[in-house]
């Protein structure tokens, strides 16, 4: 458990911190920067792995503060989770989300859930062999309609299911999956607003 007072942080760096997470998570760009310089200076201090959990939430990072939490807890080998954080970060530029790209299938499922990870890389998770990942691609708002169109295919009634409720899923996707053999993946793409449209299309050919 983390302990502000008795940790090895400088004064300075406490009172950063003091305010739990949420200072460190709203910190600017150039205040996170500066404290990004001011940890590298303690490498070795026990609290330094908390602190940068709570950056990787930070929405206002610059590309080279991503850079250095993602390279320095490869150093560190003590696990993923400021990877994990990094992957739901809304601020996550592009060459950060294809370095996550080969990190544990724990953090490409956030990275999968993200909304603003780019079409290209939701394309890459949509092959992945696993379905909790391909699962969260399904439900990404942010998913193309060429990667659901495969998951519209996909062997998981889960996956299948949560493309029927995509907003992006093509009407050709909703049409084949009104007649899914699983019941409430066909429920499902009936409640989908271009269902509405197929069968206006329907009753007037």
């Amino acid at each position: 458990m983390f302990d502000l007072e008795s940790s090895n942080l400088p004064r300075d760096l406490k009172k950063v911190v003091s305010g739990k997470c949420g200072s460190v998570m709203k910190l600017t760009q150039k205040r996170a920067d500066a404290l990004i310089e001011k940890l590298k200076r303690h490498p070795n201090d026990p609290d330094l792995y908390f602190t940068m959990e709570m950056l990787a939430s930070n929405k206002n990072l610059s590309r080279s503060a991503f850079l250095w939490l993602f390279e320095e807890e490869n150093k560190m080998k003590r696990g993923q989770t400021v990877s994990w954080f990094l992957a739901l970060n809304i601020s996550l530029p592009l060459f950060m989300q294809k370095k996550l790209l080969g990190k544990s299938d724990i953090v490409r499922t956030r990275l999968a859930f993200n909304p603003a990870v780019s079409s290209e890389i939701l394309f890459l998770l949509a092959k992945e062999p696993h379905d909790h990942i391909r699962y969260a691609v399904a439900k990404n708002p942010s998913t193309s309609k060429k990667a659901l169109a495969i998951l519209a295919k996909d062997a998981n009634e889960n996956v299948r299911r949560e493309v029927a409720a995509n907003p992006n899923t093509s009407i050709k996707c909703i049409r084949a999956l009104l007649a899914d053999d699983c019941d409430y993946v066909a429920l499902t793409a009936s409640k989908h607003p271009k269902a509405n449209n197929l069968k206006k299309l329907l009753t007037f050919s």
